[in-house]
C-alpha cells in the first residue's frame, strides 16, 4: 500500500426533502468525502459525516479554517502514525503480507486514542484505506477482512424527520406501500405533534406496526413524563435520545414507575469504548444505536457491538441522514457481520438524494430489503467527475 496524498472534498448535494429533528433542520447532504492514492494512480474512498451536537465542533473558530481544512490536519495526524510504520509502505522494510497489514489497520483503528470529535474522520480514514486494499489486492471487503457475513440480506427500517402533516402523509403512504419493516419517528418537545403525527402513523400503518421515537436529547423531565404517557397511549415503548440532561434528570425519571413500560436507546450519548462502559454501569439504556460515522468506522462500530452483548446491552444499526453511497455500502457491510441488530437503518440514497457520489444506486427495495455486495470491493465505486462537481470546497495533501 503505496500513499502518495490524499485529498479532501467538501460535498453538497442538495436533498429531495428538507429533514429536520428536534436538534437540526438540514436540507442538503454536507459530507466530507477522503480520497487517498496512490503511485499507480489507485484511489479509495472514504466519507464523514460531521454533527457538532453529535460528536463536538471540529472547526477552529479562532484561527478561521474551514471545516476541510481542519479535517485535512486530523487526517494527516490519523494516517502518518501507519505511514511511519511501514503499514502504507513508508518504510521498505516495513512491506508486510495481506493478513499482517489488515491485522495491523485493524488493530490501529480499534486502538487509536483519537478524540470524540475526530471519530467521523477516523470513519473516512478507515474507510478509504480498506477501499483501497481491496481494489490494490482485487478482493471484496469479507476476503480482505477475512470474515463471513451472517446473513445475506438485511431488511432496512423508515425513518420519518418531523415534517408538515400533508407532506408526512405522503411519506407514510410510500412506506406503507413499500412494506416498510418498522419505523423511526423524530419528535420534539410539542406534545399537540406527537399526538398528531402518531395518530396518522397509526391511521396510516396500523396499530401493530412497529414504531419507536426518537426525541434527539430535546426533552427536559416534565416534558418527558408527558411525552411518555402519550407514547404509552399509541403503545410506543423505544425512545432514542429522551433527554436533554441526562445525567441530571435520568435518576429523577426511573424513580418514576412509567419507566417500566419503556426501552430507552443511546445514540449522541454513546460514542465511544469508554461510554458502553458507562452505560452499563448506569444501566439506563438497554439499547445503543451504532452509527459509523459518529463510532469511527467499521471495526470500532463492530468492537462496540462486541462490547455491548457481552454486556448484556442490545444494539441496533443506525446512519446519518444525507449519507452517500459510501457510507451506505459499508453501513450494509457491518450489518451483515452483526450478530443480531434490532434494527438497521440506512440505505436512503434515491430516497432522500437528488445526486450521488457512487455509481451504484444501494438504496433499499421493497419490504426495506437489501442484498449483500460480493466480488466489488467495499461495495461502491466513487465516480471521480461527479464527485468534483458535487464538492464546494477541496483541499489536499501531499
Amino acid at each position: 500500500m503505496q500513499l502518495e496524498r490524499f485529498k479532501i472534498f467538501g460535498i453538497n448535494i442538495p436533498f429531495k426533502l428538507e429533514f429536520a429533528h428536534a436538534q437540526a433542520k438540514r436540507g442538503f447532504s454536507d459530507s466530507l468525502i477522503l480520497m487517498v492514492e496512490g503511485r499507480e494512480g489507485l484511489r479509495g474512498f472514504g466519507e464523514a459525516v460531521i454533527r457538532d451536537y453529535v460528536s463536538g465542533g471540529l472547526i477552529n473558530e479562532k484561527g478561521g479554517e474551514s471545516l476541510a481544512e481542519r479535517a485535512k490536519k486530523v487526517v494527516g495526524k490519523i494516517l502518518s502514525p501507519l505511514r511511519d510504520r511501514g503499514t502504507l509502505g513508508g518504510k521498505p522494510e516495513g512491506l508486510m503480507d495481506v493478513d499482517e497489514v489488515i491485522k495491523e489497520v485493524e488493530a490501529y483503528f480499534v486502538g487509536l486514542d483519537a478524540r470524540r470529535s475526530e471519530l467521523p474522520l477516523v470513519c473516512a480514514s478507515e474507510l478509504a484505506l480498506l477501499d483501497y486494499l481491496c481494489r490494490e489486492l482485487g478482493k471484496d471487503i469479507y476476503q480482505l477482512m477475512g470474515r463471513k457475513p451472517v446473513r445475506e440480506k438485511l431488511y432496512y427500517g423508515g425513518t420519518l424527520p418531523i415534517l408538515p402533516s400533508g407532506v408526512a402523509e405522503s411519506i407514510l403512504s410510500l412506506f406503507r406501500e413499500i412494506e416498510i419493516p418498522n419505523l423511526r419517528i423524530k419528535l420534539n418537545d410539542e406534545i399537540t405533534y406527537t399526538e398528531k403525527i402518531l395518530s396518522l402513523v397509526r391511521d396510516t400503518l396500523g396499530n401493530d406496526f412497529d414504531i419507536r421515537v426518537d426525541a434527539n436529547s430535546s426533552w427536559d423531565m416534565k416534558t418527558a413524563l408527558e411525552q411518555m404517557e402519550v407514547l404509552r397511549n399509541f403503545g410506543v415503548s423505544v425512545i432514542e435520545d429522551p433527554l436533554a440532561d441526562e445525567k441530571r434528570d435520568f435518576p429523577l425519571l426511573f424513580d418514576n414507575s412509567i419507566t417500566s413500560d419503556f426501552v430507552f436507546v443511546s445514540d449522541e450519548s454513546m460514542l465511544d469504548f469508554d461510554d458502553i462502559e458507562r452505560i452499563c454501569e448506569e444501566k439506563y439504556f438497554s439499547i445503543v444505536n451504532i452509527r459509523l460515522s459518529k463510532n469511527g468506522g467499521i471495526f470500532r462500530s463492530l468492537k462496540i457491538a462486541e462490547m455491548a452483548e457481552e454486556r448484556g446491552v442490545k444494539y441496533q444499526l443506525g446512519c446519518h441522514v444525507g449519507e452517500t453511497g459510501i457510507l451506505s455500502a459499508a453501513g450494509r457491510v457491518v450489518a451483515s457481520l452483526l450478530g443480531d441488530p434490532l434494527y438497521v437503518d440506512g440505505s436512503y440514497d434515491s430516497y432522500i438524494l437528488s445526486d450521488n457520489v457512487t455509481t451504484e444506486n444501494l438504496s433499499f427495495g421493497l419490504r426495506g430489503e437489501a442484498s449483500i455486495i460480493r466480488g466489488k470491493y467495499l461495495g461502491y465505486t466513487v465516480d471521480i467527475e461527479k464527485l468534483r462537481r458535487l464538492s464546494v470546497e477541496t483541499t489536499e495533501y501531499f
